[in-house]
């Protein structure tokens, strides 16, 4: 209380948690169809008032597919493992259990908390880190995937970017 609902005037952030109020404008549900340049396609689902939280994720290849349910927070009991399901044209599944560590997000909070404020000079031996740009590009997916539900058209993340940068005293277009 102390810390979130007494200080509400200031950030101007209302913990009622109804997001159903009339002055909330965020999507209780979309779903988007991206198109990468190397013609990579992602269909994406959210559902914001979902009684769980995680996803699901798939991708299928030329040899198969791999898929995952990561369950974050349900109402039932879980065991603290995910599970990760492999399966080759034509072949058997193989199911890879993967232990969750503690802390939130599969143990994925932790090991952010402790990059940023314990050791940020630590290695990174499974390229799993995201950097400004992954973050920046991951945001301007949002607002092309938003622009294009409020036009009924789609929008190129390139059209968003008006970015001048100066390498080397040669002006570079992003």
């Amino acid at each position: 209380m102390d810390l979130y609902v007494k200080n509400e005037q200031h950030d101007g952030y209302f913990r009622d948690g109804c997001v159903f109020r009339e002055d909330i404008d965020i999507f209780d549900k979309m779903a988007v169809q991206i198109k990468y340049k190397n013609n990579v396609q992602v269909s994406y689902s959210l559902t914001t008032y979902s009684p769980y939280e995680g996803y699901r994720i798939a991708f299928n290849g030329t040899k198969g597919r791999l898929e995952a349910w990561i369950k974050e927070s349900q109402p039932w009991e879980e065991k603290d493992e995910d599970e990760i399901h492999l399966t080759k044209n034509f072949g058997n599944r193989e199911i890879i259990l993967v232990p969750q560590g503690g802390g939130g997000h599969g143990g994925g909070d932790t090991r952010l908390k402790d990059k940023l404020f314990k050791d940020p000079t630590a290695g990174d031996p499974w390229r799993q880190s995201a950097g400004s740009r992954d973050g920046a590009m991951s945001i301007l997916v949002g607002i092309a995937a938003r622009n294009s539900i409020e036009t009924g058209k789609p929008i190129k993340v390139q059209d968003l970017i008006d970015i001048q940068l100066q390498a080397k005293g040669r002006g570079i277009s992003v």
